[in-house]
Formats: C-alpha cells, structure tokens, sequence
C-alpha cells in the first residue's frame, strides 16, 4: 500500500518560497489575495515533491501494510529523516508498538529508504487483516526553506507565476499545460526509481 503523507508543512515559515517572495515574483502589491497566493505556492511545492519523487521539507507521512514482507519495507518518499512510530497487529488482535531504537533498523539515505528487523531478529507475526502494520516517519529533502536550492525555489516561482495567471483556466476548459524545460531544473533532484 502507498504511504500517504499526514501532516504537511502548514506553517508559513516552512514554505519554499515567502508569501513576500512570492508576492514580489508575481508583481503584486496588494495583500487582498495573500491567501490566494499562500494556497498557489503549497500546490506548487507539492507539485514540485510529485514531480521529484522526494518531500521538500519535514513532513510526516504514514504506511500501512497487510503484512510484513519477506525483505525490507520501501518507505517513500525519498528523503526519509527518522521512524517515529512502528505498531502491528498480533495474531491475537492485540496492537503491538516496536520499539523504534532497538527492533528496527532504518537504512536511509537521499535517494531510498529500507526499514529492516533489528539484526539478529525477524518482524512479528501479524494478524491477517488488512493495515496490520503501520510505519509513521517523518521525511524531508532541504531541513529549512533556506537549504531549498534555487533551482527549485526558481521552479515553484514560475509554477506559482502559471497557477496566478491561469487561475481560471479549468473553468473555461483550457489545462494549465507542463513546460519541459522549466521542467528540467527539477532533474537533478529527481528521484528515479527501479
């Protein structure tokens, strides 16, 4: 099953880009659409984080299994910081919490993330039943949005500037098209995965 992410950055000082910065990027200089332009830069961070495969900044995300695999358990995105939570479901119904210090290992590092059995041990039997494990983590490529590279602020800048202009645009039928060279500066930060 696919991680989903929990809880995003929502406070302002962890946008990419400024409400200011954005402001300034779109020649606006009025504050009657901030919260416009507020909720244009989050969908282009996330658009962003879609199109590279990893978490700008620290989020928390959440991956629910049917079961332990045989191997490793992929986490995603890219980018993972720390395991904060690992819980499954015994075969007698009864929710178990690993602890995440002794009982799992997590190999990380910017492109992939593997969550193992602590050496020497195996992962508990588990209930069958679907979401019988839950793995909460906490991933983010850049820790401040001063570490985001410019690259990428340049990006989610020229996102922002198409979502302001063609704010409207699904209204009257016409897609806010992807440009492939804007696009490109996203390459060396993508994650390509096998």
């Amino acid at each position: 099953m696919p991680s989903r992410q929990l809880v995003t950055p929502t406070d302002e000082a962890l946008l990419a880009v400024s409400l200011d910065d954005a402001k300034l990027h779109l020649r606006v200089d009025h504050a009657d659409e901030d919260d416009l332009i507020v909720l244009l830069i989050r969908a282009a961070m996330e658009d962003a984080e879609a199109v590279m495969g990893r978490a700008l900044l620290p989020q928390t995300w959440r991956q629910r299994l049917d079961a332990w695999p045989a191997g490793p358990v992929e986490l995603g995105p890219a980018s993972v910081i720390a395991v904060t939570a690992v819980t499954s479901i015994d075969p007698d119904g009864t929710p178990v919490d690993l602890d995440v210090l002794d009982e799992v290992q997590l190999q990380a590092d910017d492109l992939t993330a593997r969550l193992w059995p602590a050496y020497g041990s195996s992962w508990p039997a588990t209930r069958a039943q679907p979401d019988a494990v839950s793995i909460t983590y906490t991933c983010g490529t850049w820790g401040t949005p001063a570490a985001v590279p410019a690259l990428v602020l340049a990006w989610i800048k020229l996102r922002i500037g198409a979502l302001y202009l063609h704010r409207e645009a699904w209204t009257s039928g016409k897609a806010i098209e992807r440009n492939e060279h804007v696009d490109g500066l996203l390459d060396r930060y993508r994650v390509h995965r096998l």
